[in-house]
């Protein structure tokens, strides 16, 4: 079994259709300006956090510590939109808590037919682009 499907919550509703499309969406990065917009080599899937999660909350979340230096924090940034605009962009967006139970965690994978089992990476030349072009101007860094 994939790591999607492993990890895909079990809301009655679906792990694609428990994210409504005007749901706000974060995206982390520990230097701020330097988001990726397509999944890494070995991976399948790029990592949002559900809602408005602060830079010093997706710090905590992503290192799994309570207590971040203000230095990272100060480093580090954020970006959002909505699952919406990422769905319009052509894209899946699926809830994948893992073993925390509601947890904040979803993939954003392409293609987005049947993106449980199937996902495909490279992401074509204009999916990277679209994805990028979902989110608010720059971001936000340091500590909010």
């Amino acid at each position: 079994m994939n790591w999607v499907a492993v990890n895909a919550c079990l809301d009655r509703l679906s792990p694609v259709r428990c994210i409504h499309d005007d749901e706000v969406l974060t995206q982390h990065t520990w230097r701020d300006g330097d988001f990726i917009d397509a999944p890494r080599e070995t991976e399948k899937e790029l990592s949002l956090l559900r809602g408005d999660v602060s830079v010093a909350d997706a710090c905590a979340y992503r290192s799994r510590l309570s207590k971040i230096s203000a230095s990272k924090i100060a480093k580090a940034g954020r970006r959002q939109t909505t699952a919406g605009k990422i769905r319009a962009a052509g894209l899946a967006v699926v809830h994948t808590p893992g073993r925390v139970e509601g947890g904040p965690h979803v993939s954003v994978i392409w293609p987005p037919d049947d993106p449980i089992e199937r996902q495909v990476t490279p992401w074509p030349g204009d999916v990277p682009k679209a994805f990028a072009a979902c989110f608010n101007e720059g971001g936000e860094g340091g500590e909010r």
